[in-house]
């Protein structure tokens, strides 16, 4: 799949030290998908900000050890967006070189990204502990409407890859 895009921390964060490249610890790959209801409205993720302001981000999450690409795609569009997908399109590869900010350090994420359609109804979503303790909920949003509300976030990882996928998916 052809890299399509490629986010810097120091670009993302112009005002501080970016890390070294070679103190980057291991990589970590994921899927990323723009998902299509029937009324050409996306699905999203929102995390309300302190500030009382939804945070948005993309469908999609970290690729298991032994699990293929093919199959992240499809266990995290029914855990994040709580349905089936088709007609699944490939948009290409965004690499974040620098994100992460824990106790295990910066990282380079690999984010293999996708478009797809709803199969079928619309379930709930199944979100993991940790999904449920940050508060994320799911949101269906006209795609300009998506776009125009990244807009006005576009520091950091999530949203300028949020942003830049569905704008690409457009």
């Amino acid at each position: 799949m052809e890299i399509i895009k490629v986010l810097h921390e120091k670009d993302i964060y112009p005002d501080i030290t970016p890390t070294p490249e070679s103190e980057y610890i291991a990589s970590r790959y994921a899927t990323r998908v723009v998902i299509f209801d029937e009324k050409g409205q996306v699905a999203l993720g929102a995390v309300v900000s302190e500030d009382g302001t939804p945070r948005y981000s993309i469908i999609g999450g970290g690729i298991d050890e032994g699990e293929s690409i093919n199959d992240a795609l499809v266990r995290e569009s029914l855990e994040e967006a709580g349905c089936r997908i088709k007609n699944i399109k490939e948009l290409g590869v965004i690499e974040e070189r620098g994100i992460g900010n824990d106790v295990r350090g910066r990282f380079i994420q690999t984010n293999y990204c996708f478009m797809a359609d709803v199969n079928g109804e619309k379930r709930e979503p199944q979100f993991t502990e940790e999904d449920i303790a940050a508060g994320l909920t799911l949101v269906w949003l006209p795609l300009d409407v998506a776009i125009a509300n990244l807009e006005n976030q576009k520091r950091g990882f999530v949203p300028q890859k949020t942003l830049f996928l569905l704008e690409e998916a457009k």
